[in-house]
């Protein structure tokens, strides 16, 4: 296992990792780029699709291939069906740009924030002494 004062240990190949609170604040806006160049990207795709107008066509197989085969029962998904799926699950995507951006940022500040000698403090506890960790108890009963 890699401790930080040893990066990338156990492996020749493992890349440094050194992350700081400010690191991760500053790739928040990275994140809503990558939103911007996905609703970007969707845009000229939905308007590239509706400048074909209706491509299926009229007529049997046409409809069929835009609102599915009744056939089917409930899997009868057409294009119609699968463009607004496809379009719901995009747009979760980009929504979880944001968000990534977001937690990133509270990450950081959680970070910065922290205090590491108690935490260390905890941890040199429960790993050498057990018996200076106080154990609550109760008399209530479940009944």
């Amino acid at each position: 296992m890699a401790y930080p004062t040893e990066p990338g240990a156990g492996a020749p190949y493992s890349p440094v990792t050194d992350v700081t609170p400010a690191d991760l604040v500053s790739r928040k806006d990275d994140f809503h780029d990558e939103k911007a160049a996905l609703d970007a990207a969707l845009t000229n795709v939905a308007n590239r699709l509706a400048s074909l107008g209706a491509f299926w066509g009229g007529d049997e197989d046409g409809v069929r291939f835009y609102d599915g085969d009744p056939d089917d029962g409930e899997q009868a998904r057409g294009y119609r069906a699968a463009a607004a799926e496809a379009l719901a699950h995009i747009s979760d995507l980009r929504d979880a740009y944001l968000l990534i951006g977001h937690d990133l940022v509270t990450a950081g500040a959680n970070l910065a924030g922290a205090d590491w000698q108690a935490v260390a403090d905890m941890i040199q506890v429960m790993e050498t002494d057990q018996a200076a960790i106080d154990v609550p108890t109760t008399k209530a009963r479940v009944e």
